[in-house]
């Protein structure tokens, strides 16, 4: 009894300590949200975006939403880490790696959205608006956001799928040779992914496949890796 109220006492803990990250967080993107704006709104303009507001509280409305939304995305590792140290017996440098890997996967995925998928979409999607002379490339602040959101979140949460791919494994639900044997369902699904979250031409939806099947291939090399070192326990 008492271990089952220490578990509830220090899930408690973790949650306050998660809710605080996230509040500061929001109030300094909140804070700073106009310079964060005015980068994200220039990469639009250089490639020929004329971005716009619909309504009065629209920008008040966005920077609101740029600093929940930022502290989501930047709360997530941190998230994932609690809870690894939360429900994770390993011991301390094991954990330390662990931690590592899963800020160095979410960096990656996050810093190949803004580097490499986003500048490559808009552009390609500009020129495309702009094949005939009877078009202008105007989009809404929400909209345009809601677009620049929507790659960061997915490239950055699929990046971490390796470390929770190891932990399914160390549990026995899943195992490397699973994934490997089913690795042309997964192709499929990849591409239905890569549809749906790029804009519809092949060369983004490759472009988001090539990361997406890599990661699939580490967590191969993870889940089996973590069933190996399992045995070796037993």
């Amino acid at each position: 009894m008492n271990t089952f109220s220490g578990h509830l006492k220090a899930l408690k803990n973790e949650l306050i300590k998660g809710a605080l990250l996230f509040v500061v967080i929001s109030i300094a993107l909140l804070i700073y949200s106009r310079q964060s704006l005015d980068y994200a709104l220039s990469c639009g303009i250089k490639y020929g975006y004329t971005i716009m507001t619909q309504s009065p509280q629209e920008y008040f409305v966005e920077k609101l939403k740029f600093s929940f939304v930022g502290a989501l995305i930047i709360c997530i590792p941190f998230y994932m880490c609690m809870l690894i140290g939360f429900v994770s017996e390993e011991k301390f440098f094991k954990k330390l790696f662990i931690y590592i890997s899963i800020f160095v996967l979410y960096g990656s995925g996050l810093l190949f959205a803004i580097k490499v998928m986003l500048p490559f979409c808009l552009q390609f999607l500009s020129k495309v608006s702009q094949e005939t002379s009877h078009l202008l490339v105007n989009v809404s602040l929400t909209k345009y956001m809601g677009f620049i959101y929507m790659f960061n979140i997915a490239l950055a949460i699929f990046a971490e799928f390796p470390i929770l791919c190891g932990a399914l494994a160390s549990t026995g639900l899943i195992t490397g040779e699973l994934l490997k044997k089913n690795w042309r369902i997964a192709l499929m699904v990849i591409g239905v992914t890569s549809m749906l979250i790029t804009p519809p031409d092949p060369v983004s939806m490759i472009l988001m496949m090539l990361p997406l099947i890599f990661i699939y291939g580490l967590c191969i090399v993870v889940m089996k890796y973590t069933s190996k070192r399992q045995k070796g326990k037993h």
